[in-house]
Parts: structure tokens; sequence; C-alpha cells
């Protein structure tokens, strides 16, 4: 889950420097007349802000994705690790304690889907 928090930053810190560095460009092209003025009113107004809210949403989510790989570390640590009774154990609709195996599941190595 790290990596993949890793990865949702970096990508929303390349969408900002790209929104950046097309900003600079667009501002400074040789594009002149009412068109070109509309154009760039228009990056300015709506495309660059709308990538810089994309790029924000990555980077709260980035965080979001970090803390739960906290809290996740967290519990395993008080429960002695593991994942018995995490979500993958239960079944809806069955008294099927904690830990108990899965079917679906059997044969598995018990270290799929790891906090990393």
């Amino acid at each position: 889950m790290r990596e993949l928090a890793r990865a949702v930053d970096k990508a929303a810190a390349l969408l900002s420097s790209r929104a950046s560095s097309l900003q600079g460009q667009i501002q400074s092209a040789p594009w002149k007349g009412a068109d070109g003025e509309l154009f760039r009113q228009d990056w300015s107004g709506n495309h660059r802000p709308s990538l810089e809210r994309v790029a924000s949403s990555l980077r709260h989510n980035s965080k979001l994705l970090l803390q739960h790989a906290n809290e996740q570390e967290q519990s395993s640590a008080a429960t002695g690790g593991g994942s018995s009774g995490g979500w993958r154990d239960q079944r809806p609709g069955q008294n099927q304690g904690p830990g108990q195996p899965r079917p679906e599941l059997a044969g598995g190595t018990g270290s799929e889907g790891g906090s990393g």
C-alpha cells in the first residue's frame, strides 16, 4: 500500500509539473488574435485549475493510503500480525469465525494481499 501511495504522489507531482510547463508554453505561444486569447483564458480559467484539482486529490489520496498502511501495521502489531480476522476471512451470510479458511482460498500461501 505504501508503494501505491508513492506512485499516486509521484503522479500528482508529475501532473502539476506538466500543468506548470504547459502554462508557460501557452502564455508565451505566438498565437495572436481573439482565438488565441480565448484559448489562453479557457486554459487559465478552466483546464489548468481542473488539472490542479486532480493533482490535489491525488496528493490527498496518497496521504490516505499512507494513513491506512499505518493503521494496518498498528492493527497487525496489536493482534500479533497475520490476516486472521481480516475482511477476506469472512463470507457474508455465514457464521464463519475469524481466521477460518475459505474454500476458494484453499491451497494459497497465506501471503496474498500484503500491506505493501
